[in-house]
């Protein structure tokens, strides 16, 4: 059996074809564990209607602790050899499940992610927008690919189905946590498990105009990624290498943030770089200003 688990909360927008993108799986040993974490809107109703057609669905309603808290609260109740998670907000491909679970039978990995897709609902026309696939995770490399990974690939976490022996170490979400749950996750879990990658989009990923994710500036989310990143050193981590890696995530969130025109957050983010770490020294520092003014000059321009 394959155990599904959806945390959500206030999701009667999308939850629906989100449920019935893991009940229509051609893999049909499944239950989905969907965990509402005090919804105020009509998403148990919702939940409610579903399961009167397919008892495969189960859902527990929980106080609003948060979507961590609600993963844990479903590995904790799931039931099934492999598991998986979605969001409720986003959908599987119909084979999504069946390719996961022939390549993990078929193969000596604990886990396996897949390619996502994109899209957007924008005016009733949906919208199929950029694809993004799982780097190669060798076994040797898994961790070092895992924990250098850009925070806009973090979505690949979520099309993970790894077997359940996975999550009964003991490392599961941090509650404390609220950006960043996943890579932290699973930073932790490829010192001790090999996962591979499946090179299809068998994941759909549906991008907001505002997401929960943009609601946190980019500053608290460096903060975040930088406590990530201090919990992950190990004793043969020298201090260059640190400082590698905190640069790079300093140079990521500089240039997100100009992306975006937070202006202000990147002139934080800037100034501490070049205090603690130094960024002022990198050559990605000077090409990502160069590349920022030249399109803002370009829609100036335009």
């Amino acid at each position: 059996m394959v155990s599904v688990i959806m945390p959500a909360y206030n999701a009667e927008a999308n939850i629906e074809e989100a449920c019935c993108s893991v009940l229509g799986q051609t893999y049909k040993h499944i239950e989905l564990l969907v965990i509402d974490d005090g919804s105020s809107d009509g998403t148990v109703r919702i939940l409610e209607r579903l399961q009167e057609s397919d008892q495969r669905l189960k859902f527990h309603t929980i106080g609003n602790s948060g979507v961590s808290t609600a993963r844990n609260f479903g590995i904790n109740k799931a039931n099934g050899t492999y598991i998986g998670f979605l969001d409720a907000d986003d959908m599987y491909h119909p084979e999504k499940i069946q390719k996961q679970v022939n390549f993990l039978d078929s193969r000596a990995c604990d886990a396996v992610v897949t390619g996502i897709q994109r899209f957007m609902d924008a005016s009733s026309e949906r919208q199929w927008l950029s694809r993004s696939f799982p780097p190669d995770l060798g076994e040797n490399a898994r961790f070092e690919l895992t924990y250098n990974l850009p925070t806009n690939q973090y979505v690949l976490f979520n099309t993970v189905l790894a077997k359940r022996y996975v999550f009964e170490m003991g490392e599961l979400y941090e509650p404390g946590l609220k950006t960043g749950e996943d890579w932290d996750l699973w930073i932790k879990l490829s010192r001790h498990f090999r996962f591979e990658g499946l090179a299809e989009p068998l994941f759909f990923y549906r991008k907001h105009e505002t997401s929960s994710s943009a609601a946190y500036r980019e500053t608290m989310t460096l903060n975040a990624h930088l406590s990530i990143l201090n919990h992950a050193v190990t004793p043969g981590d020298s201090k260059s290498r640190i400082r590698r890696r905190v640069r790079s995530k300093y140079l990521e969130f500089l240039n997100n943030a100009l992306f975006k025109g937070a202006y202000g957050d990147a002139a934080i983010i800037a100034l501490k770089g070049c205090l603690l770490v130094g960024i002022f020294l990198d050559g990605r520092f000077y090409e990502i200003l160069k590349d920022r003014l030249a399109e803002k000059l370009g829609s100036q321009r335009g």
